[in-house]
């Protein structure tokens, strides 16, 4: 059973109930304890129904909710779930968005990946190693020469990523606030200060959204707001449309 009290585990989500509904089932499936121990913020982009009722099934490890009338950019999402975690007292910080389904690892993965940034790492990916896309560069797709380290794998100077990353809370002033992925890479690597990431081997969680037709999340938020949308605009996505508000009860089932 995996003991995350001082880990927040951030959910961002909206409009996509069947993604979300996959990522929690398979994450409480496989790594038993993580939400039910961690502090389990939920950034709820639209408020629609069928998400509602998703999450409604999920409750009981659900600490905090916050939903929008609005859709969200991605950065102005992240910014508000980081801005309420370290609001919290945890030290570190799990980021999810709903189109990561969970893989089992029977090994005792949250507590090396907190060990190994208590020993002066950066980041700690939780992807699974085997994504298509987990050793490239988030922008410009060059690969990266990862070195072994023990079973797992770490490079230097590796960029920021909203991807699955387990990351101390007191580190996230050098990514946010941010404009976009893009933006939080740029401060990240403007920052002096060892930047050594570890990609867990197997890792946890595997991105699907961009292998469902039209359910990647960025290109969901392009076609409701295609303003605000693409790599070369991507500041754009901040500030905030509008305002959010606290899920004072459980949604309707």
């Amino acid at each position: 059973m995996i003991d995350a009290g001082d880990v927040v585990v951030s959910v961002l989500t909206g409009g996509r109930p069947e993604l979300l509904a996959e990522t929690l089932a398979s994450t409480r499936r496989h790594h038993p304890g993580l939400l039910e121990s961690a502090i389990v913020h939920v950034h709820w982009n639209m408020g629609d129904a069928e998400t509602g009722a998703v999450l409604a099934a999920h409750w009981d490890v659900l600490d905090s909710v916050e939903v929008t009338d609005e859709l969200w950019g991605i950065a102005a999402s992240t910014n508000r779930l980081v801005e309420r975690a370290l609001a919290t007292d945890a030290a570190y910080r799990i980021n999810l968005q709903d189109d990561l389904f969970a893989h089992p690892d029977p090994g005792p993965w949250l507590d090396e990946a907190r060990t190994l940034l208590d020993e002066g790492v950066a980041q700690v990916r939780l992807e699974r190693h085997d994504a298509p896309h987990a050793g490239k560069h988030t922008l410009t797709g060059e690969r990266f020469a990862w070195r072994p380290l023990g079973p797992h794998r770490i490079v230097e100077d590796f960029p920021f990523t909203f991807r699955p990353t387990l990351l101390r809370l007191a580190d996230h002033r050098y990514a946010f606030p941010s404009t976009g992925e893009a933006g939080s890479i740029r401060r990240w690597h403007g920052e002096k200060f060892p930047r050594d990431t570890v990609q867990l081997v197997p890792g946890i969680w595997l991105h699907v959204g961009n292998h469902r037709d039209g359910m990647s999340l960025k290109f969901r938020n392009r076609r409701l707001n295609p303003s605000s949308f693409g790599w070369a605009n991507v500041d754009k996505y901040v500030p905030a449309p509008g305002p959010a508000r606290i899920v004072e009860r459980k949604p309707d089932a």
